[in-house]
């Protein structure tokens, strides 16, 4: 049989009822996580949190296990050697799977400058010995502060701030090469759509001063692209790798 495990990020500000585990095994799972309840909110540190005006950490959320993917390297298809950079272990294991080499990097939210700059940095470098490096920021754990939302003229801030000390910066270091692509890929916060809302990602591709340029003026956010029509996900990373 198969238990279904729900992202705790969807039940924020919610009952969690509708996302507890569910399927065979699942009853005792739910037993544990209420079992957990006992033991953390007598723990000195939901202590000191409750005391300092801060919500506690009270329950074991059980999710994401499961069992590994089998992905052909990537090397298989395309002779390229690559790269994955990201805090996120998830994301590093889908590297590890597809032949990538891995770097786990720590997570510091909230837009840091110095951060986002050593990202940066780090994957213009990693540009220098690889064909490929794939950098994953998790934007959407910086949306939320204590289970709320943060107000969206700071959500713009940090936008800008990723666009600037990451995007931009990438962009000033290997973008003037013809051979170099870079693309920015948007994915849609778990969060935003515990209501039903759009799961559609936003893309931008940009080539190297000699490669083929496109202005189809479509500004650049979901509202936008949820009005043109879909196009095969699966072909999104063919049409990066395909050379003219």
């Amino acid at each position: 049989g198969k238990v279904a495990c729900r992202n705790p990020y969807e039940a924020l500000g919610q009952s969690i009822e509708a996302y507890l585990p569910t399927g065979d095994g699942s009853k005792i799972l739910r037993e544990l996580m209420a079992a957990s309840r006992a033991i953390l909110c007598h723990h000195p540190v939901n202590r000191e949190r409750l005391n300092a005006g801060l919500k506690p950490a009270n329950c074991l959320w059980l999710w994401g296990s499961g069992k590994p993917v089998e992905l052909p390297p990537l090397k298989e298809r395309w002779p390229v050697n690559g790269m994955v950079i990201s805090p996120d272990g998830p994301y590093v294991g889908v590297g590890m799977a597809a032949g990538l080499e891995a770097v786990k990097v720590e997570h510091v939210g909230g837009g840091d400058i110095a951060w986002l700059q050593a990202l940066a940095n780090r994957t213009s470098t990693a540009l220098e010995k690889h064909d490929l490096v794939c950098l994953h920021i998790p934007f959407y754990e910086w949306a939320f502060k204590d289970g709320q939302a943060v107000p969206p003229s700071q959500l713009v801030e940090y936008l800008r701030q990723v666009d600037e000390q990451v995007i931009g910066a990438i962009h000033q270091s290997v973008g003037n090469n013809d051979s170099n692509r870079i693309v920015v890929l948007v994915t849609p916060c778990p969060n935003w759509q515990k209501d039903g809302g759009s799961s559609i990602s936003s893309y931008l591709v940009f080539e190297g001063p000699g490669g083929k340029s496109e202005n189809h003026a479509v500004p650049l956010n979901e509202r936008e692209v949820a009005n043109h029509p879909l196009r095969d996900a699966t072909k999104l990373f063919e049409r990066f790798m395909v050379t003219h």
